[in-house]
């Protein structure tokens, strides 16, 4: 009996490829817009969401979020705060 042939890889496993790194990339702007219209609709401005994600972005630093949760997070602060600063200079 022939034991049974190894196949070599030629990337690390670990290493996505491009139809997996789309759909992340999808995925992860989709979680941004859903959090930021929650918010938005939540708060009576967005100076007052601003305030609210900001304390949602800083959870991992107290260790209360995983490092994805507080990535999305940030995201959203930088999505309001052009948001504000674009509403500023109309």
């Amino acid at each position: 009996m022939k034991a049974p042939v190894k196949k070599k890889l030629t990337h690390p496993i670990s290493r996505l490829d491009a139809d997996d790194s789309r759909l992340l990339k999808k995925e992860f702007l989709r979680l941004i817009r859903v959090r930021l219209s929650i918010v938005r609709t939540l708060c009576e401005s967005d100076q007052m969401a601003l305030e609210l994600v900001q304390a949602g972005a800083t959870q991992k630093e107290e260790g209360f979020e995983s490092d994805i949760e507080a990535l999305i997070w940030k995201f959203v602060v930088m999505r309001l705060e052009a948001r504000l600063k674009k509403g500023a200079t109309q």
